[in-house]
C-alpha cells in the first residue's frame, strides 16, 4: 500500500515531465489530421483535458497524505496545474513550429 501512495505522489511529476517533452516536439510529431484548421483546433481543445488530468493527479497526490483534503487544497491544485499551463504555454512560444 505504501507503494501505490507514492506512486500516486510521484506520477503529477512525471506527467509534467511529460508534458514538458511533447511540449517541444512540433504538433504533428504524433497525429496530423488533413484538415489543418480542424486539427488546430482540436489540439488546442485538448490543452483543457491535459491540465485537467495533472489537475486529477495532484488531487490524488494530495489524497494521500493525512488530514482532510479542504477547498483551500482543491483550489491550490487548481491553480498549480493552471500555472503550468501557463508555463508550457510560454516553453512552447520559444519554439518555431
Amino acid at each position: 500500500m505504501k507503494v501505490f501512495k507514492w506512486i500516486l505522489r510521484i506520477l503529477p511529476l512525471f506527467y509534467m515531465g511529460a508534458i514538458w517533452i511533447m511540449s517541444s516536439l512540433p504538433s504533428n510529431h504524433f497525429v496530423e489530421l488533413p484538415d489543418s484548421a480542424l486539427d488546430q483546433t482540436i489540439k488546442e481543445s485538448l490543452h483543457l483535458i491535459e491540465f485537467a488530468i495533472l489537475y486529477v493527479l495532484l488531487v490524488l497526490a494530495f489524497l494521500t497524505r493525512r488530514g482532510p483534503f479542504t477547498v483551500r487544497l482543491n483550489v491550490f491544485c487548481a491553480v498549480i496545474a493552471g500555472l503550468y499551463g501557463l508555463t508550457d504555454e510560454i516553453h512552447q512560444s520559444f519554439y518555431a513550429y
